[in-house]
């Protein structure tokens, strides 16, 4: 993250008042960065900043719903994405919202969310929209457990965009539906790319154990640790 962090640095002296929606989204990506890092006063420092810049930004809002809901703050986060919801009808304000009501124990409350994030991501689909291929794989392999369904999103997705994170997705889908040599293989794909990333190298940790590689996964579950010490809280999947 640090030339990330010295780039906005750079850019942030460059924006003027015409400018404050971008000075936003600036704000925004900084305090992600923080918020990947675990350190949520931080990342709040940045999402206030990008508040007092443009005020009722969408962006800005969904990241301050995670935040709340990374730190247990339920009632505020839950009214964050119920109001983004009703702002923009995005599916993946649904699916976090349902993400956090499991996150919170009511389960009973998600699935509403969730069946209304999964029927539109699927809509979506099949109308010949690639965007939500990764959300699809996400759900399968972590909110409905149904590998095979995550195997088929995650390898649409992958031959479309093949970086770390594709790789990982896939390897993680391969991991759901039990498939321990494949999910080896794409996740050793996900780490050449040398991305620090705490989810990723956790994936990677979960799926070396699974193979009988001891020694590396616990190795790279200590990495995701050192990455985001936070890393097991809340995280929405934009």
């Amino acid at each position: 993250f640090s030339s990330a962090d010295k780039n906005f640095s750079a850019a942030e002296p460059l924006l003027t008042a015409k400018h404050m929606r971008f000075f936003a989204w600036l704000e925004v990506q900084r305090g992600r960065m923080e918020f990947q890092r675990g350190n949520y006063q931080q990342a709040r420092k940045y999402y206030d900043r990008a508040t007092q810049a443009y005020t009722g930004d969408w962006l800005t809002e969904g990241a301050l719903a995670e935040l709340d809901a990374a730190e247990r703050k339920f009632p505020s986060a839950i009214a964050r994405y119920e109001k983004l919801i009703a702002a923009t009808g995005k599916p993946e304000f649904r699916e976090a919202l349902g993400d956090l009501h499991v996150y919170a124990g009511k389960p009973a409350l998600a699935k509403p969310w969730h069946d209304q994030a999964c029927a539109a991501f699927l809509a979506s689909a099949a109308q010949g929209d690639v965007h939500f291929f990764h959300h699809l794989t996400h759900f399968f392999a972590d909110t409905r457990t149904d590998g095979a369904k995550a195997v088929k999103w995650a390898q649409a997705d992958f031959q479309l965009r093949k970086n770390a994170f594709t790789a990982d997705a896939l390897a993680w889908a391969f991991f759901r539906n039990g498939q321990f040599s494949e999910a080896l293989d794409f996740s050793k794909t996900a780490l050449t790319f040398g991305v620090k990333d705490c989810f990723l190298q956790y994936h990677a940790g979960m799926i070396h154990l699974a193979a009988q590689k001891s020694k590396a996964g616990k190795e790279l579950l200590a990495q995701a640790a050192r990455l985001n010490p936070n890393y097991a809280n809340f995280h929405a999947h934009y």
